[in-house]
């Protein structure tokens, strides 16, 4: 098994029997992962409850980076859009409907609206900040397994020896 693991690059990072009984040979259960760099490797823990072992691996996850960086945005809403309009309905036109060139025209239109546009909606410095975290896992089994999983199991085994 160790050859079909090390040719994937994987590890088994159980060493010791999981599962020992007076009519079997030892088994071992496998955790198996792609870090080699794990530093220590599964414990097993014999709680009592079945002739099974409980395998325990630590996991050096990554922490949470915050990356904070801001940014000009406009906000668009209901009362901006409203402002607009009225602001667009209030315009004369004239420079537009006076202009005989057509490019002309467009480019005095788009002044005109681009103008009253920067005023509905002006630009405004807003934070972006990205979350970068293990995405397999969540905030409940963070949770669970900082108190009750581990907490439980350490005092199950303190409480046996």
């Amino acid at each position: 098994m160790q050859e079909l693991l090390s040719l994937h690059n994987l590890v088994n990072t159980v060493r010791s029997p999981t599962r020992v009984t007076k009519d079997r040979v030892p088994l071992t259960d496998a955790i198996i992962t792609n870090d080699d760099n794990l530093g220590e490797l599964a414990t097993v823990m014999d709680l009592g409850y079945s002739d099974h072992k409980a395998k325990i691996l630590q996991l050096n996850v990554k922490t949470i980076v915050r990356k904070c960086r801001k940014i000009k945005s406009q906000q668009y809403s209901e009362k901006s859009i409203e402002e607009f309009k009225c602001l667009l309905n209030k315009e004369s036109w004239q420079e537009v409907f006076q202009t005989t060139e057509v490019n002309s025209a467009v480019w005095a239109f788009m002044d005109i609206f681009g103008y009253y546009f920067n005023i509905a909606f002006p630009y405004k410095l807003i934070n972006l900040s990205k979350t970068y975290n293990s995405k397999w896992i969540t905030k409940g089994i963070k949770i669970r397994v900082k108190t009750h999983f581990l907490n439980s199991i350490k005092r199950k085994f303190s409480l046996s020896r």
